[in-house]
């Protein structure tokens, strides 16, 4: 015998998809929920942010000297995004800017406690680390102890030293002795910063990270007015790049105003012409140094 296919009568099935499309409503709305709770938590933590941020910012301007009530107002709205968004991105960004006001207001062990619980906090993010070191560092420095401060950066040198961060350190010490007039001092910290530089180039060859640790190198040279080396360096750095033009003019401006060799700085203006030609503004730029050049050598 031939089975017969059971068939639903048509109340069964208007009672199955009725009770579907209950099930396929209910869910969507507990998805459509659950979007808008996560956009408006979103919405409410950035309004939190934008309130504790004005609330921060007259002390940040007038470098602490407010109300004892308009001090911890702004501790507090940050302290209240760390509680509600733990975390979040926005909580690391509050402990920074909790420990910067107790800075500004000279409280420095109280930032430093907090620099300490980002540096805990982000073992793992190095940048986020190296950034409170050195912000930490700053204190014992704004203190007048800058042998702690200098102990304090070079843990980034040492520890830190593949991060973005530690490529500003060795050129902020040796600013530090020319600031204060130690010129020996200045001397061995520019030294160490080239050592420094040259090192990183020299372990990233061929990176983004080796152009941008050369042109810290140029940089130190200029900052000590070692003006041939600088040039003889950015020639090296031509020659195994095809600089871009911005560094070129570098070279083309100190031929011109700091070594006041003319011909090599007309030659490398030229030289910017020839090879970028369809850049407008490099160009207009070039053509005006030019200028200036015929005027000078009339």
């Amino acid at each position: 015998m031939t089975k017969r296919i059971p068939r639903f009568k048509k109340t069964q099935m208007s009672r199955a998809s009725t009770n579907l499309l209950k099930i396929i409503t209910c869910f969507s709305i507990v998805l459509l929920i659950s979007a808008v709770s996560g956009c408006s938590e979103q919405y409410r933590m950035e309004r939190m942010v934008w309130h504790a941020e004005r609330t921060a910012e007259p002390i940040f301007i007038n470098e602490g000297m407010v109300s004892t009530f308009e001090f911890n107002n702004a501790v507090s709205k940050f302290e209240k995004i760390i509680e509600k968004f733990p975390d979040s991105q926005s909580a690391t960004n509050a402990r920074l800017r909790i420990a910067d006001l107790y800075s500004v207001q000279k409280s420095f062990d109280k930032a430093r406690e907090v620099y300490d619980k980002l540096i805990t906090l982000n073992e793992k993010k190095p940048e986020l680390a190296a950034l409170s070191i050195f912000k930490k560092g700053r204190t014992y420095e704004l203190e007048g102890n800058w042998a702690q401060a200098l102990k304090t950066f070079n843990i980034i040198l040492t520890k830190y030293d593949k991060t973005i961060q530690s490529l500003s350190v060795p050129l902020y010490i040796a600013r530090y002795y020319v600031k204060n007039d130690e010129k020996k001092s200045a001397r061995q910290a520019y030294e160490a910063a080239i050592n420094f530089y040259q090192s990183i180039a020299d372990e990233y060859s061929n990176t983004k990270a080796a152009l941008l640790a050369e042109n810290l190198v140029v940089r130190t040279y200029m900052e000590q007015e070692d003006w041939n080396t600088a040039v003889a360096y950015i020639s090296k750095l031509d020659k195994k790049y095809r600089l871009w033009p911005d560094t070129l003019m570098v070279m083309a401006r100190i031929y011109q105003n700091k070594l006041n060799n003319l011909k090599l700085a007309k030659s490398t203006y030229e030289r910017i012409l020839k090879d970028f030609s369809d850049k407008e503004q490099i160009v207009k730029t070039v053509t005006q140094e030019l200028e200036s050049l015929k005027k000078t050598t009339k």
